[in-house]
């Protein structure tokens, strides 16, 4: 589906009946000519009368029109069209409309039709989780149903042309591609779930990618589980291409389907994420006309290549293209999310998988029903971040992930702590983190759309690390006396946080510096001065004790003696 800019600037609309987010377009169950479209609500301070859906029959890259249009308007919403034609695509637009002919803004969106027998139906497996869920095809002709589309993100670059000699001067009379400006890097991923089954039927799943215009050929990394494998004596991971109905099983990194991979299971969800690598330095090697594929399932990782070759029976690589698939061999599977990118040298080369998703949200929105209350997130408007991400991976339906909060308590004193970790566990995200020196409070998100342990036993953790303050025992310093002739008044300052000698011999030579010397204590004897009393401020020029005339005392106590004349003893203290 490709979303169209609405008339919001060119016929500004009545914004009571404004609508904000594009019309939801689904195909019907079962049929390859009907769709549903529902015009959405949210944001509208008021309930239009009349809900107005227009079709139109596109055709090409441009989705360019050349049919007649027809508009539906009825207060009816969803509106179910039925006649369309099977595999075209449509320019859907609709419009909410007031009791009084308001007319809101227009909004539209592409959708193409598929056929009824490749349409996957997508429900919800469980309880507030959505999957795309699709049915293997039950007969030998009709074994592979899929569902695929185009990733923006994914560049396909253009290729030079060869002809495969096989060394007698015969050619191959269709050219290989080759790519001797690359190479190119791609990720691919998904992550899906055999329903569990009491009695065995066998479960087979897959993605592909470089597919043709109709999906005929490309590259396919199929799953089945460890009983299908086992009955049908293969490895439970094969990688193919298929071209047309010729499907070639490539030779990988797989030992036996019993020592490499044994673990695929029905009931549980399975992670997939693929790295390619096409094209390079053209040389003998023929790097330039080199796929490299590396596949890691639940984190294992599975190699395989395919070159293109001369030698009878002749073998080349398939082009790059943008085009994806899911699918399902046998039995039902459902898929979580499927992603396509491309990718710089540094992430390929990083010696584990690639994964974009890490727990993105669906682009369709959450959406309450409580009656006739609708209820939407305030962070409705999409970053221009989350539009680009938009362009590399699809999540199928409305989405509810658990969010968390967990409450930590450092036991044993002050701590310094430093960050939370989830050890290597990719199933959960931080949201955000506040943290003091005697606990820290975390937000966690679940990635998925299953139960998913915070912490185990294994490589999944949670958990705060940073440092514990401990006692260090009494560390005493003594701060020299300001001068030699200076009234020494002992302070004493006690603290339990200052953990090295350093320390308490900064803090001291502050106090010192700051406070002690800031209030010098005079004890001396003049000649008899009776008009000297309690409370006057005095300046006392000597030098030789560090007073320049400049500070300012006051007297603190005055006594008068006579001996041979009359004697003043004067005391105070500067301020």
């Amino acid at each position: 589906m490709t979303r169209l800019e609405d008339d919001a600037y060119t016929n500004p609309p009545n914004n009571n009946y404004r609508q904000y987010f594009e019309p939801t377009v689904t195909q019907v169950p079962g049929s390859a000519t009907s769709i549903t479209v529902r015009v959405s609500r949210l944001g509208m301070p008021l309930e239009p009368a009349t809900y107005s859906v227009t079709y139109q029959r596109v055709i090409g890259r441009n989705n360019t029109g050349g049919y007649s249009s027809t508009t539906i308007s009825d207060s009816t919403n969803p509106k179910t069209i039925t006649g369309l034609v099977a595999g075209a695509k449509y320019k859907i637009t609709t419009k909410a409309i007031g009791p009084a002919g308001e007319q809101g803004n227009s909004m539209s969106v592409i959708f193409k039709l598929t056929d009824a027998t490749k349409t996957p139906v997508m429900t919800s497996t469980t309880k507030g989780v959505s999957y795309l869920e699709i049915q293997g095809g039950t007969t030998a002709d009709n074994k592979y149903n899929y569902a695929y589309r185009s990733f923006e993100a994914v560049t396909a670059p253009a290729s030079t042309q060869v002809y495969l000699n096989n060394g007698t001067g015969d050619k191959h009379r269709d050219p290989a591609p080759s790519y001797p400006n690359g190479p190119y890097y791609y990720a691919f991923g998904t992550s899906f779930k055999f329903p569990a089954l009491i009695e065995y039927q066998p479960q087979e799943a897959g993605i592909g990618f470089f597919l043709s215009d109709k999906g005929e050929d490309g590259y396919y990394v199929t799953f089945a589980t460890s009983g299908t494998a086992a009955a049908r004596g293969s490895n439970p991971v094969r990688i193919m291409k298929v071209q047309g109905k010729q499907i070639k099983v490539l030779k990988d990194s797989q030992t036996s389907n019993a020592s490499t991979l044994d673990t695929l299971f029905s009931g549980s969800t399975h992670y997939v994420d693929i790295k390619v690598s096409v094209g390079g330095a053209n040389n003998a090697d023929k790097d330039d006309e080199t796929v490299r594929i590396s596949v890691y399932v639940n984190g294992q990782e599975i190699t395989s290549s395919d070159v293109n070759s001369g030698a009878v029976p002749y073998n080349k690589i398939l082009p790059i293209t943008n085009r994806v698939s899911l699918l399902a061999a046998s039995g039902k599977v459902a898929f979580d999310y499927v992603y396509a990118t491309d990718i710089p040298i540094e992430k390929y080369d990083f010696d584990s998988a690639y994964n974009i998703y890490e727990g993105q949200f669906s682009d369709n929105y959450l959406q309450l029903q409580y009656g006739d209350i609708n209820y939407l997130s305030e962070n409705a408007e999409e970053t221009a971040t989350e539009k680009e991400l938009k362009k590399s991976y699809d999540e199928f339906g409305t989405v509810v992930r658990e969010i968390i909060k967990r409450d930590v308590t450092f036991g044993g004193g002050a701590s310094i702590p430093n960050s939370f970790t989830t050890g290597g566990n990719k199933r959960v995200k931080m949201l955000a983190e506040n943290k003091s020196h005697f606990g820290a409070q975390a937000f966690v998100l679940n990635n998925t759309s299953e139960s998913v342990p915070l912490a185990d036993e294994e490589v999944n953790a949670f958990a705060v690390y940073g440092s514990t303050i401990g006692f260090s025992g009494d560390i005493e310093y003594f701060t020299d006396p300001p001068s030699e002739y200076a009234v020494i008044e002992p302070i004493t300052f006690e603290s339990t946080w200052l953990q090295n000698e350093k320390d308490v011999e900064l803090l001291a030579d502050w106090i010192k510096s700051r406070i002690v010397n800031k209030a010098k204590i005079i004890d001396m004897k003049v000649f008899g001065n009776p008009i000297v009393s309690v409370g006057d401020i005095i300046t006392v020029n000597y030098p030789y004790h560090k007073f320049e005339g400049t500070e300012k005392i006051i007297v603190t106590h005055v006594t008068h003696s006579f001996n041979e004349g009359l004697e003043t003893s004067i005391k105070g203290r500067t301020i």
